[in-house]
């Protein structure tokens, strides 16, 4: 014991060294970090016992929502201003979500099959329901990655008002995603409920943009192909927006144990029409072209 006391007196002076050594010789792999899984604790044996599945299912697409949420957001940062190491990661991680979709398919069906109560079938079906659109969110993460890349090599170049605009409807949907993201980890229904007013604002913003855009080339300012290019990258912001509108309507009609989606929209925009009509005019003005 006095010769570990008098070691730690010793050394303790030179901790701050010791601690930048070893940041050197161990560096940490942000990657690797982010992908010690979750899914690894989707086990056989567990299906037995629905309350532990169920909240071992629960941690895992949580994972899996943030993972979806980051890999678009690393799509974000190099659609206009590309790097090839971040184009790579975006393809890795994009591997990673697809393997957290097909494990927890399975699980979540193999526990669907049990005795489960009111409850349990609630929190199964609300998974199971977000599963593929948390896919499809990842999934336009990698083809904006690519379009990113097709900007990059053929030197597409945009107009300072075409980037105002994209970089305005970017922002919203970062914004519909984090608080759909947020809301579902949370599980907080009054969160899904700001989802579809944003949709909607979403919604607005790209026909806006499709009308400016169809004004500009048919002036013969710009090239088809850059017509085509501006029209991929609104067309995976709108079908990103939806798949948000997906989760939040399963969170809520689910919490009233019954998935009617088309009834619930219907009641949101027409019977509850003042909450829906405030929140879309606080999104407006937030995100004005």
């Amino acid at each position: 014991s006095v010769f570990r006391f008098l070691i730690v007196v010793l050394l303790f002076p030179f901790l701050s060294y010791l601690e930048k050594i070893l940041v050197v010789i161990f560096k940490e792999d942000e990657g690797e970090i982010e992908d010690v899984s979750s899914i690894d604790n989707l086990q056989e044996r567990l299906i037995e016992y629905p309350a532990v599945a169920i909240e071992q299912g629960h941690i895992a697409i949580n994972d899996m929502a943030v993972k979806a949420e980051k890999n678009l957001n690393r799509a974000f940062e190099i659609l206009f201003n590309y790097k090839n190491n971040v184009f790579e990661i975006i393809q890795e991680k994009e591997s990673v979500i697809d393997k957290y979709e097909d494990l927890l398919g399975t699980f979540l069906v193999r526990i669907n099959e049990k005795e489960l109560d009111r409850r349990q079938n609630r929190e199964v079906s609300k998974f199971l329901y977000a599963l593929s659109d948390y896919e499809r969110i990842g999934d336009h993460a990698v083809n904006l990655s690519e379009t990113a890349k097709e900007i990059f090599e053929k030197k597409v170049e945009f107009s300072e008002a075409t980037l105002r605009e994209i970089n305005v409807l970017k922002e919203a949907i970062r914004d519909i995603v984090h608080i759909t993201v947020s809301a579902f980890v949370d599980e907080d229904i009054h969160g899904a409920l700001n989802v579809e007013p944003l949709e909607e604002c979403v919604d607005n913003l790209c026909d806006q943009i499709k009308l400016n855009h169809v004004m500009r080339v048919q002036n013969g300012n710009y090239s088809m192909l850059y017509g085509y290019i501006v029209n991929d990258i609104l067309t995976n912001f709108e079908r990103i927006a939806d798949h948000c509108s997906n989760i939040a309507v399963a969170m809520i009609e689910l919490e009233s144990d019954e998935l009617n989606s088309h009834k619930y929209l219907e009641d949101l925009k027409n019977k509850n029409s003042s909450r829906f009509i405030d929140q879309l005019e606080i999104f407006k003005q937030k995100y004005k072209l």
